[in-house]
């Protein structure tokens, strides 16, 4: 570590080795302190010690920001933490109904989007009533059931429930034109880096993914999913949507556009 320079404060003349010298005297003067010097003569060290703080002080600082920036680094990993485990669910219909109850029985905390009030207000009976049902036999306990109620949030926009997740379910008919002007919609609201997964069954991803690494399609049959990726579905999209099948179903497969099942992909829920 490069030493910070030692500073040299001002001395009065009595403080130089012996009393104050006349001209005739400068010549043996100097001869004594560096005579002086050589002995270790008692305010040199001190000198030196100055030095030797501003060291310490300087690595304390450096400590301490180094522990500021771990700091800040952590506050960064345990907000995007935080906001991996929120997922907004477009439309609060029978299958947005469906997937916020999965969810939040799974642990992530769910955003459920309708524009109908009313529509909001039936999705949360539906959800309590299919907890409570849940709880009388016996497959969820009443605390894991109060949990996954509470887990629960409603908004009355696209905007607001797509900007608080970075993971966005949308519910919307499996048909070409809704799935397209859908995807372009959050295309231009949702968060950078936010994973859409397609409640897409029968239509082919490619055709209206608009080339986006993003999306990928999920559907629900039971308790398995099947995860099903366009030609442009990106690794962290898939790896997001497995994520999600491995918490939210008993088991998932794999397909992609125009393809057979991927291999090794089943996986099956301890």
């Amino acid at each position: 570590m490069p030493t910070s320079p030692i500073v040299i404060p001002n001395l009065p003349k009595e403080g130089r080795l012996g009393p104050p010298a006349d001209d005739g005297e400068c010549a043996s003067g100097e001869i004594a302190a560096s005579a002086g010097r050589n002995q270790g003569a008692p305010h040199l060290p001190q000198l030196a010690d100055v030095g030797l703080e501003e060291e310490v002080v300087a690595e304390e600082v450096a400590a301490q920001e180094i522990v500021a920036q771990e700091t800040v680094a952590q506050e960064i990993v345990a907000q995007e933490t935080v906001a991996q485990e929120i997922v907004a669910v477009i439309g609060a219909g029978k299958v947005g109904r469906a997937l916020a109850r999965r969810a939040a029985v799974a642990g992530f905390r769910v955003v459920l989007e309708d524009l109908i009030p009313t529509s909001l207000e039936g999705a949360r009976r539906e959800i309590r009533q299919s907890l409570d049902d849940a709880v009388e036999s016996g497959s969820l306990d009443r605390d894991a059931a109060e949990r996954a109620f509470a887990r629960i949030e409603c908004a009355s926009s696209i905007e607001d429930a797509a900007r608080r997740a970075r993971i966005v379910m949308e519910t919307g008919p499996d048909e070409f034109e809704s799935k397209l002007e859908m995807f372009c919609l959050l295309d231009r609201i949702c968060l950078p880096g936010t994973v859409i997964v397609s409640n897409c069954h029968a239509l082919e991803l490619s055709d209206t993914a608009a080339k986006a690494e993003s999306i990928v399609g999920m559907y629900f049959s039971g308790d398995a999913a099947e995860i099903h990726c366009s030609a442009f579905t990106g690794a962290r999209a898939l790896a997001v949507a497995e994520q999600l099948a491995q918490r939210m179903a008993s088991s998932y497969c794999i397909t992609r556009d125009g393809g057979p099942e991927l291999p090794h992909s089943s996986q099956q829920r301890a």
